[in-house]
Order: C-alpha cells, then sequence, then structure tokens
C-alpha cells in the first residue's frame, strides 16, 4: 500500500474496483481515475473560490462598519 499523505492524494484505491484483464480494460480505469481525479481538483478549487468570496464579503462588511 502507498503511503498518503494530505498534499499529495493519489487514489490508487480506487483501481481495485476494477477487473483488469487487458490492454483496454486498463486504458479505461486509467481514465475513470483521470475524471475522477479531475473532479476532485476542480472540487477543491471550487471550495477555495467559494472560501476567497466569503472572506471578500466579510472585508466589505467590516470596512462599511468602519466608516
Amino acid at each position: 500500500m502507498l503511503n498518503h499523505n494530505s498534499q499529495n492524494f493519489f487514489p490508487i484505491d480506487y483501481l481495485s474496483e476494477y477487473e483488469i484483464y487487458n490492454v483496454n480494460d486498463a486504458c479505461i480505469a486509467l481514465l475513470k481515475l483521470f475524471i475522477v481525479i479531475s473532479a476532485e481538483k476542480l472540487n477543491a478549487v471550487r471550495l477555495l473560490a467559494d472560501a476567497n468570496h466569503d472572506q471578500a464579503h466579510e472585508v466589505i462588511f467590516w470596512k462599511r462598519n468602519l466608516i
């Protein structure tokens, strides 16, 4: 089993869900894994954007209260 750290997570266990008998099966499994990783990265970007958006609103609210 691979060591996973929080900064470099590679869901290798995802591949164990597929029975790989030939090159086609391997390519399909890797393509699906790429889609999962891409979706996770997109979700992380969305969460970061949401956090930055919320933080920007807090700053605007804070500045309005100072005036």
